[in-house]
């Protein structure tokens, strides 16, 4: 689904790599930041290649990287909250 949306500039080895960097919850505070803060920068990274909002559709290809993306740092959050 990812890949699908992809810009033409993307490769799908990118999308591949960030899609199998997604954390997990192992260690100590700092590993988790680090791991999380890395998969973070390069979500934003994808989404800073994509067309600007007003241009029809980008949104939508936006929301495949966004939505594993929050749901890391409410993970990341919880963890350390709680």
């Amino acid at each position: 689904m990812i890949a699908a949306a992809r810009p033409p500039d993307q490769s799908r080895n990118e999308i591949a790599a960030w899609s199998a960097a997604e954390p997990t919850l192992a260690g100590t505070l700092d590993a988790n930041a680090a791991g999380h803060a890395a998969y973070w920068r390069h979500s934003d990274a994808l989404i800073g290649r994509l067309p600007p909002k007003s241009r029809c559709g980008a949104a939508a290809a936006a929301a495949p990287i966004r939505r594993p993306d929050r749901a890391s740092r409410k993970r990341f959050l919880r963890s350390t909250c709680a």
